[in-house]
């Protein structure tokens, strides 16, 4: 029997990080619908396995609160910012008590890719982005932003790809509890 790698991510390793999937922003996606549904995955997993989940607002007051499908998960904390970066208007790494931080939200060139470089900065956690629940307004920016995490060395996952880590078996106790969410992916 293999034994469990210290390198698949587990439910006592990770915490959740929502980025910026707002009321203003969201419609300005491209892939919006196809986002928005890799968000509520990961939401459901987390949530179903006890991961605790962090959301960002860029500048709520212009942009618009959080959508509603996605504020509708219980969350530890939510941030609001100015800055691109979440680090520079909070402490938040603080608040996240796992070594690996899975990150998800819009847009990909700019919050995302910043939080995430100021996570590795910070050394005190492992970012993983979720390659297909991140987007930008324009292709081209996530393209971009990817090929520049890939340089600094961050972790790409798919939604479904962390999901099923944290389960690990399809005889886990909350696997029936998830599984609709792979059923009823749409693209």
């Amino acid at each position: 029997m293999l034994s469990n790698s210290a390198k698949l991510l587990k439910p006592e390793n990770s915490s959740l990080l929502v980025i910026d999937i707002q009321e203003r922003l969201l419609p300005l996606i491209l892939n919006a619908n196809s986002l928005e549904n890799k968000v509520k995955m990961l939401l459901t997993g987390a949530g179903s396995l006890d991961i605790p989940c962090f959301l960002s607002e860029q500048y709520p007051e212009k942009l618009g609160k959080t959508i509603a499908s996605i504020k509708n998960h219980s969350f530890k904390n939510v941030y609001s910012k100015r800055s691109f970066g979440l680090g520079l208007d909070c402490d938040f790494l603080s608040d996240i008590q796992t070594p690996n931080i899975i990150i998800c939200g819009i847009e990909s060139h700019v919050c995302v890719l910043q939080t995430v470089l100021q996570i590795l900065e910070s050394g005190t956690h492992t970012p993983y982005v979720v390659a297909d629940a991140i987007d930008s307004r324009f292709p081209e920016d996530t393209t971009w932003a990817i090929e520049r995490l890939k340089q600094e060395g961050v972790k790409l996952l798919s939604a479904e790809m962390i999901v099923f880590e944290w389960l690990q078996t399809s005889t886990h106790k909350k696997f029936k509890e998830i599984a609709p969410v792979f059923r009823d992916r749409k693209p």
